[in-house]
């Protein structure tokens, strides 16, 4: 059962801190250097009223913060509210030079006003605009603006006495947010009560509406729509975000700088999504022009309220590929979400408010929040406890209302903390925007696919890599499956580097190079991973999902995945299964099956692609099959011509039928022998740690601490595959792999989807020796439980057993027959031979099928064909050992039909510089190769010479244009070979 007592929870980490380890969470610190414990609590002395609270906050160029406030409307109290503007100084002290005592009132009039500041900006020359409303008690609500110099004071020459009050209808004005444009011009918007139209004011710098602007200094565009937010884009354009009123739809709108509607924009200028009961509170541009709205959403079957988000393309288009098709929402128990910031990593800082309760009985108080979410939408749940900081300023109530990241990092919260009844103003002030640790590095590692040097719109992230951050004598290595790396250093001297996991690619820059003497600083990067042109690599895996249990079903995965960097054309995967394993289905179909083997085509896998097959089968009962017996499958797959390491064509797994039934395990594919030469070689070991949630509610994080056998090579690491979205970070040996924002639900609820896993593979370091033992044991940890730990897995590495040697195969000719024969060395543990035969297929690919089989032993073997094609015949000699593992022979050639004969296969294609040809003839011969192209024109011309069997040749085609061309390859005999292709 999980059940969350605190005495667990607080062993659980104390096991995580005396192993080694980092806590899990990324525990925020509130920074000690800014008021008391990093806050600061403000009264004016003329706040007999209500309240007040912050709506607003910016910081100077100088570190000093400035915010803006309002007050609660109190009809108990006859006092008038004002407009009021606050400078702190960096360390949270009042800015004694501002205003008076560093604060700055303004009243709008005489008589029973009420006076709401909502937003400020600040100027290029440091002087200070504030926007709002004011009204009379009993009259109608005009929009203001106040501009203060740089000193607190009214600016005389700015409006009257520095005072604007504007009011665009014959109702009810407010402006609600404002920005200054790089001319001085002013942008202001809100609600207007009455009004058919969203609307927005421009100003001019003295403050008179700007006529020139719109239909006389308005831009309006309709439906109606209270504007929370207006911003400029780089080009000019202007964007406001908020929602309309009773449609509880978040919306935005698009003008052109002159203040007409933009067109080109969702539709005719207006783009929106819809939330239940919800409300905008704010708008983010980001970098790349996408939009995030912030605010929130009521969940009725919850009976509460929650942080909602949506986020838009550039042209007005919801982005579906963050959060749930654009949309985010928080857990329950986040009231509302306020303002989002953008990192400079990408990701997002929520500033929130914790649930305030007011439905609950008894109540229960409020909080600030902060919530951290990857560029995706994907909360980061080892950000905090479970994404979320929440933090008690101290009162029976508290509200961040708006928030800023400083240049240094730090990001500070404001908003208000009720204490003896009464709102007073409150900032908080976290440590480097919400790290533990002082100095951030940040990298994000993308494919550069056209290798520009620039991540353009369809340029995936690059996750098959790892990065690295190294001091002398430290190294931490990290992968994810997101593209992006954040690591937190103390001072010195630090290297990042990437390393994909294939050779096949560069990366530019090659490092980054940080040095830090102080403590604040943040650093980034982004990495160009690049692909060599014409590299062909394709891997095969075999993953076992379950324990095989003598007469239970069993889960297998084939996963196939393309390391290369040219588009695969046509390949065959084969599985030849254990015997003593029933195929039921696979998923897709296999395109044939014989007995134990089942075969895949398959074609046009893209570089880094990856193809995955699931096998459902069931493990033989006793007595065919009993506990300890072992369990041999292997799968190759008939990999592109050239393959660069063809020792990855192949994956056997080892499996020992076990039975006791243990959820949470790790297994090691060699079945717990390595020989010496295969682990000094460089072969890898395989581990696959499988996870279930058997408690009795969902896991937000599920946690998996795996230290290393110090005979491994801990930079050779590479993920293979898992079942969630996931974060690597090896340390010293110590590797923690993290599924962050799970939600794992439990077995209870829903038994198929309570499962998980990882797996990779790590090389042996060459220094191993007969005998060694390398064991492996990992701890797996939900949310803040004790550690569950697995099976401890043990591989020993074995004496070599010398492979079998093929001293020669001849196919020769006969009357009738066409006869094979072939000599062996070193029959140590072969079970036969199986001889195969195929014929020329479209393109030069072949498909094999066995037409006998001899049994091994004698080292000399016959084997005569009396039923050739009356075509040219393609032969090879399958070699089999008693564990079911193979190798095969060489291709050889009989051509019955009395002519010489050749087959042609191409690749790249589609090429780019060059294209490599493979000829495949039963006897050397002499051969014109041309370049044609689709209107019979000979563009390129070469003579070569083929040898028997297999020969390589290329042709140089960079001088082509792009387009279709055609292969032509003729024999002496005016045999003739043409093959399509297309030229990059």
């Amino acid at each position: 059962m999980r059940k969350s007592y605190l005495n667990i929870r607080i062993l659980a980490l104390v096991l995580i801190l005396f192993t080694g380890y980092n806590s899990f969470s990324q525990f925020v610190l509130a920074d000690p250097t800014f008021g008391s414990n990093g806050r600061v609590i403000t009264e004016p002395p003329f706040s007999n009223y209500y309240g007040m609270q912050a709506n607003e906050i910016v910081v100077q160029p100088d570190g000093k913060l400035i915010i803006v406030s309002s007050s609660y409307y109190d009809l108990n109290v006859t006092d008038t509210s004002r407009f009021t503007i606050i400078r702190y100084n960096p360390d949270g002290t009042l800015d004694t030079t501002f205003g008076t005592g560093g604060i700055s009132a303004i009243t709008m009039g005489s008589g029973y006003r009420q006076d709401i500041a909502t937003t400020l900006a600040l100027q290029p020359d440091g002087k200070i605009i504030a926007a709002g409303y004011t009204r009379l008690i009993n009259a109608s609500t005009n929009s203001v603006l106040v501009r203060l110099t740089s000193h607190g004071t009214p600016d005389s020459t700015f409006g009257i006495n520095g005072i604007v009050i504007s009011n665009q209808s014959i109702s009810n004005d407010y402006f609600y947010t404002m920005t200054i444009k790089p001319d001085g011009k002013i942008l202001a918007a809100g609600s207007v009560n009455g009004a058919t139209a969203t609307q927005i004011v421009q100003f001019d710098s003295t403050g008179k509406v700007d006529s020139t602007f719109g239909l006389n200094g308005l831009a309006a565009i309709a439906p109606v729509m209270i504007v929370a937010k207006v911003e400029l884009q780089p080009d000019g354009k202007i964007i406001a975000g908020g929602y309309m009123p009773n449609t509880d739809t978040m919306s935005i709108v698009r003008f052109l700088a002159t203040g007409q509607p933009d067109n080109s924009f969702g539709n005719a200028g207006r783009a929106y999504t819809l939330f239940a009961y919800g409300k905008i509170n704010s708008m983010t541009l980001q970098p790349d022009g996408k939009m995030i709205l912030i605010g929130r959403h009521s969940n009725l079957a919850a009976n509460n309220t929650q942080v909602a988000m949506a986020r838009f393309n550039h042209d007005g288009s919801i982005d579906s590929a963050f959060g749930n098709k654009g949309r985010v929402f928080s857990l329950g128990g986040i009231d509302q979400g306020y303002r989002v910031i953008i990192r400079p990593d990408g990701k997002l800082l929520v500033a929130a408010s914790k649930d305030k309760g007011f439905s609950y009985s008894p109540p229960v108080n409020g909080n600030f929040a902060m919530l951290k979410y990857y560029s995706n939408g994907t909360l980061e749940k080892t950000f905090g406890r479970n994404g979320v900081v929440i933090t008690d300023l101290a009162g029976t109530n508290d509200e961040a209302y708006c928030a800023v990241l400083q240049p240094d990092g730090k990001i500070v919260m404001a908003g208000f903390t009720k204490q003896n009844g009464k709102n007073k103003i409150a900032l908080l002030r976290y440590q480097s925007g919400g790290s533990t640790h002082y100095n951030t590095i940040y990298a994000t590692t993308f494919y550069d696919k056209n290798v520009n040097g620039i991540k353009d719109t369809l340029e995936p992230y690059f996750t098959q890599a790892g990065i690295s951050t190294i001091k002398p004598f430290v190294d931490t290595i990290y992968t994810n499956s997101e593209g992006d790396y954040t690591v937190e250093t103390d001072t010195g001297n630090y290297v990042t580097r990437v390393k994909p996991y294939s050779p096949y690619y560069t990366v530019i820059p090659s490092q980054l190079n940080t040095s830090h003497t102080t403590y604040f600083n943040n650093d980034s990067v982004m990495f160009a991973v690049q692909p060599i042109a014409g590299k062909r690599d394709v891997e095969v895996q075999l993953i076992p999902l379950d324990i095989a249990r003598p007469g239970f079903p069993v889960r297998y995965k084939i996963l196939v995945r393309n390391n290369g960097t040219d588009t695969t054309v046509r390949d065959t995967i084969q599985l030849i299964k254990s015997k003593n394993l029933t195929f039921n289905s696979a998923f897709p179909i296999a395109n044939s099956i014989k007995g134990d083997t089942l075969r895949w085509v398959f074609a046009n896998l893209k570089p880094l692609d990856t193809l995955g097959i699931q096998l459902y089968l069931t493990v033989k009962a006793p007595p065919i099959l009993n506990i300890g017996d072992t369990l041999i499958s292997v799968v190759t797959v008939d990999s592109l011509i050239n393959d660069l390491v063809p020792e990855n064509d192949t994956a056997k797994l080892v499996q020992i039928a076990t039975g006791a039934f243990d959820p949470n395990d790790k297994a090691e594919n060699h079945g717990g022998k390595i020989a010496l030469s295969n682990a000094i070689a460089g072969e890898y070991l395989t581990y696959n740690i499988r996870f279930q949630n058997t408690g009795n509610d969902t896991a937000f994080n599920v946690y998996i601490r795996d230290t290393l056998d110090t005979k491994l090579d801990w930079n050779s690491l590479q993920i293979v595959a898992s079942s969630h979205n996931y974060q690597m970070t090896i340390n010293d040996g110590k590797c923690l792999l993290t599924f962050p924002f799970i939600m794992l639900v439990d077995s209870i609820k829903n038994e198929p989807q309570s499962h998980g896993y990882i797996v990779y593979k790590i090389k042996t370091l060459q220094q191993v020796q007969l005998g060694d033992v390398i064991k492996n044991t990992a701890a797996i940890y939900f949310d803040y439980n004790l550690p569950i730990f697995t099976n401890t897995e043990m591989t020993t590495v074995v004496a070599d057993v010398l492979p079998l040697r093929l001293l020669s195969f001849i196919a020769k000719k006969q009357e009738k027959t066409n006869l094979l024969n072939w000599s062996t060395a070193n029959e140590i543990n072969v079970d036969r031979f199986e001889v195969e035969r195929s014929s020329p297929a479209v393109g030069g690919r072949r498909e094999f099928s066995k037409i006998g089989t001899v049994k091994a032993g004698s080292l000399n073997y016959t084997f005569a064909d009396n039923t050739p094609l009356a075509t040219t015949n393609h032969y090879r000699i399958k070699m089999i050992d008693k564990d079911g593992s193979f190798s095969y022979s060489p291709v050889r050639l009989i051509n019955n039909n009395n002519n010489s004969s050749f087959t042609v296969a191409i690749y790249p294609n589609p090429a780019k510089d060059k294209l490599q040809i493979q000829i495949t003839s039963d006897k050397p011969m002499a051969l014109q190769m041309q370049v044609v192209s689709l209107d019979g024109k000979i563009l390129i011309s070469n003579s070569s010479t083929a040898n028997e069997a297999n020969t390589l040749r290329s042709i140089n085609i960079s001088s082509l244009q792009r387009g279709s061309y055609l292969l032509k390859v003729s024999s002496e005999n005016k045999e003739e070979q043409v093959i399509k292709f297309e030229k990059l």
